[in-house]
């Protein structure tokens, strides 16, 4: 899906994703523990939140697990701003969201994929 040069950002405890897909993490972080409940939440919080308002990632996957916490209020902002939900894909069986970059490359990929 995502090709040379464009990146992911994961809200959860998925980092395989990431090495998967040959992507780097789009922000500092490659899941969310730093975020939680441990001494440095804070800023650590903090430091997520601005960089995911400077992200350029293509897409946004949010762990929709049960043991996930729910996405910070920063990245919902991010996503409401200047994301859109993906369509279903195929076989879609996944747990989670999968937000798009509006007008982004992959966004417009998947929307020719779909006709």
């Amino acid at each position: 899906m995502l090709v040379p040069g464009e990146s992911l950002l994961v809200w959860g405890s998925a980092p395989g994703l990431y090495f998967y897909s040959g992507r780097a993490p789009a922000t500092g972080f490659l899941y969310i523990s730093p975020l939680q409940k441990y001494s440095g939440q804070e800023a650590n919080l903090a430091r997520f939140c601005r960089e995911a308002e400077k992200a350029t990632a293509e897409a946004v996957v949010i762990d929709g697990r049960p043991r996930t916490d729910r996405p910070a209020a920063c990245l919902r902002a991010v996503l409401e701003a200047r994301y859109v939900p993906a369509p279903e894909l195929a076989g879609g069986a996944a747990v989670g969201e999968l937000w798009l970059k509006k007008d982004g490359a992959l966004a417009r990929r998947l929307e020719g994929a779909e006709r």
